[in-house]
């Protein structure tokens, strides 16, 4: 991309552009909408020790009980897919290729 010269600068500047038509909605700046003042909260209160005991004790719980019945054998489920559990379907070929 060519860098512009100093001279090409000067004259795009020296352009005068058109006076804003009345016309044109766009040509006049938006009207301000007031917005209401944003409210001051208050900050909040540090965390009650209690509170935050209880929840850590509450997730440890909870943590705990997950990873417990997570690996015992009766919450596994089986593969979906066994051949020895399909019954064997015996098919004329014209069904089987679904041309009949």
């Amino acid at each position: 991309m060519p860098a512009w010269t100093d001279l090409e600068v000067a004259r795009l500047l020296a352009i005068s552009s058109p006076p804003a038509s009345p016309l044109f909605p766009w040509s006049s700046p938006p009207p301000q909408i007031p917005f209401p003042p944003s409210p001051i909260l208050a900050p909040a209160p540090p965390p009650s020790r209690i509170r935050s005991l209880g929840y850590r004790a509450a997730m440890i719980r909870l943590r705990d009980e997950a990873t417990s019945t997570s690996h015992s054998p009766q919450s596994q489920l089986l593969p979906a897919s066994r051949r020895e559990d399909r019954p064997e379907v015996t098919l004329p070929p014209r069904k089987r290729l679904d041309i009949a």
